[in-house]
């Protein structure tokens, strides 16, 4: 009986260690898989405001040179799944410059246990071993057209569940961050880990008109996933569903009606374009620029004026005599502060 007893304890205290263990290796993965993502939005951030437009987020994968802000195809049985060297190359990885003394290696969240053979040309590296590249994907609707001269903001293609959406036809993309009003950058995703069965070039594909994942958010945080906002923030968000957990690898486009998960980053993700409503614009300038930036898609034809209220009643010009610039509108709110509350609208 003194013998059970011995070994029920001993078995009890092993699994109360490894309970605490792994409770202590989750938080510290948390910790710095957002650690990780903050350093990412920063280096974005300052791409952003260095080169007044924001990286661009192709969803190709492609590795021609200036074309990307993170090339390669990075998931599970792909070409660069464990090669680094596209991440620390500055042609191949416009957001690495950025980085500092972080490296390559904050493309990759630490609870992505994915280990294989290295994919790179280094000498010193063939044969070994190395953990996964990157983990993390853009939201496919922030970024810029690298193919577009002048450059726009990205056509976002998969928006319309259709892979046929293009800049300025219904649902919002964000080539600079004056475009950042709906949602604003508090809400708006930027960086979110992808599923690694899903995960393939660098951009997060998601469809606004219909409830269905085509890629899939990354639930390796325990039934959550790690998400970064244009503002600089980041979080662990718990997900709800258990529909949006991938099974078994299958990765296929999948109807979730009524998934509460779908609904919350589907608000994150983009929002109508929708000229003929006010709209409201962030309460303080966007990432401590002097002056408020409003943008608008419109069309090439004719001249506008912009407008802006207190109080949705009352109208005071902003600016006239207006032409669109590369399809959309911008002016500057000088008087913008984080006092009151401004709504601005666009008008012919």
């Amino acid at each position: 009986m003194e013998l059970l007893v011995s070994v029920a304890t001993v078995g009890m205290l092993a699994w109360l260690h490894l309970g605490v263990v792994g409770g202590l290796r989750s938080a510290s993965d948390d910790a710095q898989c957002l650690a990780n993502l903050q350093t990412l939005t920063r280096a974005w951030q300052m791409y952003g405001l260095e080169h007044e437009l924001l990286p661009p987020n192709p969803d190709d994968g492609n590795l021609t040179p200036g074309h990307n802000w993170a090339g390669g195809f990075a998931g599970v049985g792909m070409p660069h799944e464990f090669n680094p060297d596209i991440l620390e190359n500055p042609e191949t990885s416009l957001l690495f410059p950025y980085l500092g003394d972080a490296g390559s290696a904050v493309f990759r969240c630490p609870a992505d246990t994915r280990m294989g053979t290295y994919q790179g040309n280094r000498p010193e590296l063939q044969g070994a071993m190395v953990a996964a590249a990157r983990s993390y994907a853009m939201n496919l609707a922030v970024g810029t057209n690298p193919y577009a001269d002048p450059p726009r903001p990205v056509d976002a293609p998969w928006l319309d569940n259709q892979h046929a959406h293009h800049y300025g036809q219904k649902w919002r993309t964000y080539g600079t961050f004056g475009d950042m009003i709906a949602p604003a950058p508090a809400r708006l995703v930027v960086f979110l880990g992808e599923n690694a069965y899903s995960l393939n070039d660098a951009s997060f594909s998601f469809g606004m008109e219909r409830e269905e994942w085509i890629d899939w958010p990354a639930t390796r945080h325990g039934m959550a996933g790690a998400i970064a906002y244009a503002d600089g923030h980041a979080e662990i968000r718990a997900w709800q569903d258990d529909r949006t957990v991938v099974q078994n690898g299958h990765v296929s486009r999948r109807a979730v009606p009524g998934s509460p998960d779908y609904a919350w980053l589907r608000a994150r993700i983009s929002a109508p374009i929708q000229l003929e409503h006010p709209l409201l614009a962030p309460p303080t300038p966007v990432l401590g620029l002097n002056h408020l930036r409003v943008a608008w898609p419109a069309s090439e034809a004719g001249t506008y004026r912009a407008e802006v209220s207190a109080d949705l009643q009352n109208w005071q010009p902003l600016a006239e005599g207006l032409e669109p610039e590369r399809g959309q509108i911008v002016v500057e709110d000088p008087d913008a502060s984080e006092a009151a509350a401004r709504f601005y609208r666009l008008v012919r």
